[in-house]
């Protein structure tokens, strides 16, 4: 007999984000709010996430954020 197991997380629940990035401990075994990977977002130097603002070439011609 093949039992289903139930979600312990609803639709309705959430989690705030506010515990960092932690890539020394195994994912489970991570507290409340870490993550173990991301994309387009960094940590907050004062707490939390941020969206990344994205890399600007630096190889000798004019930056992109430049316009002539």
């Amino acid at each position: 007999m093949v039992r289903k197991l139930r979600s312990r997380v609803r639709d309705n629940d959430y989690f705030q984000l506010t515990g960092g990035l932690n890539l020394a401990q195994a994912p489970l075994h991570l507290g409340p709010g870490e993550l173990i990977g991301c994309y387009n977002y960094e940590v907050r130097t004062l707490g939390g996430y941020q969206r990344f603002q994205g890399f600007e070439r630096l190889d000798g011609r004019t930056p992109p954020s430049i316009t002539p």
